[in-house]
């Protein structure tokens, strides 16, 4: 099996989390590898590689990288400042 290919969804405030699905369920598995991760990276490095493989035999498997991190975004532009005279 090949990477999956990276997607991305789009939060309220503007922040695109990247997010893949490899296999076929049910059952659906969200799966996160480590707290600093790269979606694409975590399909290169063989061990996370056959591992991913393993869990998207028997599921659905969804991987996503967290905000900041990885393919996610890393900020969005900062909030209007409010009038701190009310």
């Amino acid at each position: 099996m090949n990477a999956p290919q990276t997607k991305y969804a789009k939060t309220d405030d503007g922040v695109y989390l990247a997010y893949l699905v490899a296999g076929e369920g049910p059952p659906d598995l969200a799966f996160q590898h480590d707290f600093l991760s790269n979606l694409e990276d975590e399909w290169e490095e063989p061990h996370n590689a056959a591992l991913n493989r393993s869990l998207a035999a028997f599921s659905r498997l969804i991987l996503h990288d967290r905000r900041g991190v990885g393919l996610s975004s890393r900020s969005v532009p900062p909030a209007e400042p409010r009038d701190s005279r009310r």
